[in-house]
């Protein structure tokens, strides 16, 4: 076999992997940024529970709670989202590249 035989041969694979590679790096790149959303969700209340001096903060702290609680699952919402849309796009482009095989 010739370089051309085998570079044809080789194509649908070639593209696989780099639509898988692109993938990796779109996810790679949301996980990365929700890591530092929950982080700065995290320590944001972390330092507001450091400021509790009195029973009246504690109360505020307590009920400041439920907003955090909310912040955190919207962002859970979010991600998976995103991530759900990402899924649905790499399937539609591993069948784009099936059917063109």
């Amino acid at each position: 076999m010739n370089t051309e035989k085998i570079n044809k041969a080789l194509a649908p694979a070639v593209e696989f992997n780099r639509l898988v590679l692109n993938n990796m790096k779109t996810v790679f790149a949301m996980q990365t940024e929700s890591l530092k959303t929950y982080a700065e969700l995290g320590f944001k209340n972390l330092n507001d529970g450091l400021e509790i001096k009195t029973v009246e903060d504690l109360k505020a702290y307590a009920e400041g709670q439920q907003n955090v609680i909310k912040e955190v699952g919207e962002q859970v919402t979010r991600d998976l989202e995103a991530l759900g849309e990402m899924n649905a796009k790499f399937v539609e482009e591993a069948r784009k590249l099936s059917a063109n095989k």
